[in-house]
């Protein structure tokens, strides 16, 4: 009998273990979507800023700034919509 109470508690740890990084992984999940939102935003925003100063250079008439500033934009922008994409990969995650 002793050997069968040694089992089961050595499978109630197990189990209690197991809840415990689920829920870590869980937490860790939520935050990490959470923080590829933020900088997904802070992308959005830093892009619209290149577009101004696109705007900007082009009214000086500096045509090879405006270009470049363009160039920043859309880059930061497509790194705004792979954040977002590692935000939605991470969600369900952290639904579980």
């Amino acid at each position: 009998m002793d050997r069968l109470a040694s089992i089961v508690q050595v499978s109630e740890s197990a189990a209690h273990t197991a809840r415990l990084a689920q829920r870590k992984a869980r937490e860790h999940a939520v935050h990490l979507s959470s923080i590829m939102r933020e900088t997904a935003e802070t992308l959005e925003k830093s892009a619209t800023l290149a577009d101004e100063h696109a705007l900007r250079h082009e009214r000086a008439g500096d045509r090879q700034a405006a270009a470049e500033e363009r160039q920043v934009a859309a880059r930061a922008r497509e790194a705004a919509h792979r954040a977002r994409g590692y935000a939605n990969q991470w969600q369900p995650r952290a639904e579980q």
